[in-house]
């Protein structure tokens, strides 16, 4: 018991569901559960672009102070139009990259000809596979972190 709140589960793995969860107690005596998705591939909304590979989220991001911070300048700098790099062929068993916008602005044009914009405040999840155009019309920063399929952060071997 912590803090007062009967615990009546310890925090278990559902393999079916791929959650890790528990179930607790609150003062009125109702169940409740609280649940953490291990699928990186969730939530994942029938209106997401390149076809679940990109999500972009308004809001903020927490537990990504210590990941790198990428730059890139904006058009009409030849640097601001690019292909986005194949990143998860250099780096063995990584899913996917979560970025935060920092600041800036970018269009990213998918092969279907779909566009996504993304900007300062944007919480964007990059799946393995996912390509895509970039055209950045306002210098951009993002920090960046790489994770497995498990949600667990990816480093490099021998890190």
């Amino acid at each position: 018991m912590e803090a007062g709140v009967p615990l009546e589960k310890e925090p278990t793995l559902n393999p079916r569901y791929n959650i890790y969860h528990l179930f607790i107690r609150d003062p009125d005596g109702h169940l409740v559960e609280i649940q953490q998705f291990r699928d990186p591939m969730w939530p994942r909304l029938a209106s997401e672009p390149g076809n679940g590979l990109l999500s972009v989220v308004k809001g903020r991001a927490v537990g990504c102070e210590h990941w790198p911070i990428w730059n890139c300048p904006a058009l009409p700098d030849p640097a601001g139009r690019f292909e986005e790099s194949r990143w998860w062929e250099s780096r063995p068993g990584v899913a996917e990259e979560r970025c935060l916008v920092l600041q800036g602005r970018a269009t990213l044009t998918l092969p279907g000809g779909e566009k996504v914009v993304i900007e300062a405040g944007d919480w964007v999840v990059f799946r393995k596979g996912f390509t895509c155009l970039w055209e950045v019309q306002e210098a951009i920063s993002k920090r960046y972190g790489y994770f497995a399929a498990d949600g667990s952060e990816w480093r490099p071997a021998g890190a």
